[in-house]
């Protein structure tokens, strides 16, 4: 508080006597001047002395009143009413911000400071922001900055799962109670989309990472002093066992969509690594066959029933990728199918076109491919997703010696760590490999010392000196009961 002003106004119970008969309450004030530390505290320890039963606390900023007990002392546990004077309005009104607090002294002189904190950082009035718009102003926000599927998919969680278990709590009410039975109502909760069940662990995950990440909005933006979300446990998401797509699970896909216009796209995403929404965004006069090169410059988003183009997922999604021959040969064999399909509907020849389309010129629409997808997989019993082929094409290239730098331009990623951990999965062919080198290398020895006892290790040189450092051991004084210790003065004569 800034200033040492005072104004304080005691309403006086009838139980104490006065002077006059009426024996209504009445009211007096008083005003003194004190140093701001010695404010509320001592104001509120002269009127409980004098008993009031009302005390009502005013500063140049902010004022509070203590409902005290009958013999007008103040209990441990008070009803307080806060107030903090805002900024006038545009129009010159009056603004105020009110709460009603619950609780000792200290802790309603400490919720005092955070109020006038929060006005003082900019007058904003959060007293009776709820959640609910809360979420609002940060939907309108987040569009500015992601995709239009994820803004479509975080103003579907608000809807479905943040509101009816928060939107009507006030932003600075919540807990980190109200956080944790949220997530164990979405536990509960039954699926709001075409799937039957209950939510998965990684679905109730993302749920719990959005919230955290509204509220980290909310704290930068001035509309909530802390983030609750923070003191409350991320939900686990148990490792599944992943099933790694080898060259014969992908030679199996291949010869099931033989025929059909899934067979392309499944070979170029073995091939290349490229994901769904940019092998569907290629245009044709974004491949040179004859240089076996293309070059991601778009990727295809589809949700409410829309087929949308944007920006790649990263800057570096933006590059240029080498095809093998058998991809190149692939590619030809299925512009040639196309080009006679175009003409047979009278659609002419346009390199601008999609490389894979619906058949009618029209870009391909994704969901609707992954569900094929996973009819054609489940046919072919390969238990694997359309984006494992990413995962497949990270994998065998590793497997074949290529570096992690090289693997992480060819698939996009920003950071090699997402290349090294989600991506790259150990081959078992390469763990047969590394066991036969061990063996190579020490099974002759290993196999004599165990069959004959001898020391077979002699041929070499012996363990380093690093490896060959024993125990020192210290020295150890030898004791003498007729010698006399050293002082620094006379010569010490052994006997």
């Amino acid at each position: 508080m800034s200033s040492s002003a005072f104004s304080v106004t005691v309403n006086v119970d009838p139980f104490i006597k006065r002077a006059d008969t009426s024996g209504a309450s009445s009211t007096r004030k008083l005003g003194y001047n004190a140093p701001p530390a010695m404010g509320i505290a001592s104001t509120l320890k002269i009127a409980a002395q004098n008993r009031f039963s009302t005390i009502f606390l005013r500063t140049p900023r902010a004022s509070m009143i203590a409902s005290a007990t009958a013999e007008g002392s103040l209990c441990m546990s008070t009803t307080f009413y806060l107030r903090v004077e805002l900024d006038r309005g545009a129009n010159g009104t009056r603004r105020r911000m009110r709460e009603t607090f619950r609780g000792s002294r200290r802790e309603a002189e400490a919720r005092l400071r955070d109020l006038l904190r929060e006005s003082e950082s900019g007058g904003f009035d959060g007293a009776r922001l709820t959640f609910a718009d809360l979420s609002r102003r940060y939907l309108a926000a987040s569009k500015l900055r992601v995709g239009a599927k994820q803004a479509h998919t975080e103003a579907q969680r608000v809807r479905d799962y943040f509101l009816p278990q928060l939107g009507s709590l006030r932003v600075r009410d919540i807990r980190p109670f109200h956080i944790e039975a949220a997530v164990v109502a979405w536990r509960d909760s039954r699926r709001h989309d075409s799937e039957k069940g209950h939510l998965s662990p990684n679905t109730i995950r993302h749920l719990f990472n959005q919230l955290r990440t509204m509220y980290r909005w909310a704290v930068r933006m001035g509309l909530s002093v802390r983030n609750p979300v923070l003191s409350v446990e991320a939900p686990k998401v148990p490792k599944r066992e992943l099933s790694i797509l080898d060259a014969a699970g992908i030679a199996t896909l291949l010869a099931a969509a033989q025929g059909t216009d899934m067979q392309a796209p499944i070979a170029l995403a073995a091939a290349t690594g490229l994901r769904r929404g940019e092998i569907f965004g290629l245009r044709w006069q974004e491949v040179d066959l004859e240089a076996g090169q293309l070059r991601v410059l778009r990727s295809l988003d589809d949700w409410d029933g829309t087929v949308r183009a944007k920006e790649p997922k990263t800057v570096q999604s933006r590059r240029p990728i080498p095809l093998p021959a058998f991809a190149v040969a692939l590619l030809r064999a299925h512009r040639s199918t196309q080009i006679e399909r175009r003409m047979a509907l009278g659609l002419g020849r346009d390199d601008n076109a999609w490389v894979f389309d619906r058949g009618n010129g029209e870009p391909v629409k994704l969901r609707s491919f992954s569900s094929r997808f996973a009819r054609l997989a489940k046919r072919a019993k390969v238990p694997a997703r359309f984006h494992d082929l990413r995962h497949a094409f990270a994998t065998q290239a590793a497997g074949t010696g290529i570096d992690l730098r090289t693997i992480q331009s060819l698939l996009g990623h920003s950071a090699i760590s997402t290349t090294a951990n989600p991506y790259v999965h150990p081959l078992t062919s390469l763990h047969r490999d590394a066991a036969d080198r061990i063996d190579a290398l020490l099974g002759d020895k290993v196999t004599k010392a165990l069959s004959s006892g001898s020391d077979v290790f002699s041929e070499t040189s012996g363990p380093q000196r690093a490896h060959a450092e024993f125990e020192r051991v210290k020295k150890t004084r030898k004791h003498n009961a007729l010698m006399v210790a050293p002082t620094g003065i006379e010569p010490v004569f052994p006997p």
